[in-house]
């Protein structure tokens, strides 16, 4: 008798691994090299929130609540672990209700329950609440109904920009979907009040009370893990010794192979040399690396470049992991990662062919992953040092967004064969 696969069987892979990750994994959560920053971050929030934090405040909020401010407690990951395997159980479900085949979804729903993604719950970072985020975000696209649905989504897009920053464009693409793609014009509208009036409250927060306008002062120096390559011509002559010796110190060293990293010894150095505070520090980082950029633009999308492959490099499994498990991961990354970059380039080819033939039933999911992903994709090689890791929110999301693209690019290869043959 033939074997057939049904919903049942995705789901109880699901519990499966619910239950076997804590015994064979255990239940704790390690620091990793981030985690203080957070920690400083919840603190400063305990104490007044009278400092600006270069971290945004959802990720502080959780450690605060978990009582994992001072060391990382079990209920911190009982609640990422929770949230991860919700935002799985969502995926699988809102796949099957748009008629996914049950095979490509019970082979998505292995990878996500590996232990290549379950991984990222097991370290106090950002990672594992941004990728339920993301998934919990999209599921609830397409497994609810009615207008208020777009109030509910615009405040998770809120809540995913404030827990990490590098989805500040998603609220706003999402916005100018729904405003393209759905009849009535008040759920793109409802979305973007939901998704923005958080934001504008925190960054107005931050003008009252430490003079910056904006959700965290990170991105002027983030921006300096791209110009790090061209640093001699940094436009404040003063600074420029200082400069050009932290990022050769850093070389030197091996902190980073191209001295991107050096950019995190600069703070004290820099407020100590220009005698200002942190603020004035972070605003002078953006204007002077906009300046360089504006000067260098060759040098800087070489640099942008650069991270346009690394971004797609496999996400570092664990060291403990034995070579060939290793070996596997990396081939499993590869082939989704370029699997979705193929199929998103096909598809925008066969939407331009086809786009009132394609069944909306994929094709507006697909273009809800490709916002959600390519936005973050984005942000993070053009304003951050855009390495692997920051595609960890999304991996669930390149899974979806393949599930999604087969039928679209199956429907095309048929309607272009039964095009009639010219000579």
């Amino acid at each position: 008798m033939r074997f057939q696969i049904r919903p049942l069987h995705c789901y109880l892979v699901i519990i499966a691994a619910l239950i076997l990750y804590p015994i064979f994994y255990g239940t704790h959560v390690a620091s990793s090299g981030d985690t203080p920053g957070y920690q400083e971050a919840a603190n400063t929030i305990l104490n007044g929130y009278h400092q600006i934090n270069f971290r945004v405040p959802v990720y502080p909020l959780l450690l605060i609540a978990t009582g994992s401010v001072k060391e990382i407690n079990t209920s911190l990951f009982f609640v990422q672990f929770l949230l991860y395997f919700l935002s799985v159980w969502l995926l699988v479900t809102a796949m099957l209700k748009s008629g996914i085949s049950k095979a490509v979804v019970l082979v998505i729903t292995l990878i996500l329950v590996s232990p290549l993604l379950v991984k990222i719950v097991y370290l106090a970072l950002t990672e594992a609440v941004t990728f339920s985020l993301v998934n919990i975000l999209f599921a609830l696209f397409v497994l609810l109904k009615g207008n208020y649905k777009f109030l509910l989504l615009g405040l998770l897009a809120a809540i995913l920009t404030l827990t990490r920053p590098s989805f500040q464009l998603t609220g706003l693409l999402l916005t100018v979907l729904f405003f393209f793609y759905e009849r009535n014009k008040w759920r793109a509208i409802m979305f973007l009040v939901a998704f923005a009036t958080p934001i504008v409250l925190f960054s107005s927060f931050n003008k009252a009370r430490f003079n910056f306008s904006g959700i965290t002062p990170a991105t002027g120096w983030h921006l300096t893990t791209k110009t790090a390559l061209f640093i001699e011509d940094w436009p404040d002559v003063s600074m420029r010794p200082l400069m050009i010796r932290q990022r050769n110190d850093n070389l030197i060293n091996k902190s980073s192979h191209t001295g991107s990293m050096f950019v995190w010894t600069l703070p004290g150095k820099l407020q100590d040399s220009l005698h200002q505070n942190y603020v004035e520090v972070s605003k002078y980082m953006m204007k002077n690396n906009l300046a360089l950029i504006k000067a260098q633009p060759l040098s800087y999308v070489e640099a942008v470049g650069r991270s346009l492959f690394q971004y797609t490099l496999p996400n570092g499994p664990s060291a403990k992991d034995p070579g060939i498990v290793k070996a596997l991961y990396t081939l499993v990354q590869f082939a989704y990662v370029y699997l979705a970059l193929t199929l998103t380039a096909v598809v925008l080819v066969c939407v331009w062919l086809f786009r009132k033939r394609i069944n909306a039933v994929w094709l507006y999911p697909f273009l809800v992953t490709a916002i959600i992903i390519y936005s973050n994709y984005f942000v993070s090689i053009a304003a951050e040092v855009g390495d692997a890791r920051h595609r960890a929110p999304t991996e669930a999301l390149i899974l979806i967004c393949i599930a999604y693209a087969l039928p679209i690019v199956s429907f095309c290869r048929r309607a272009v064969k039964s095009l009639p043959a010219t000579i």
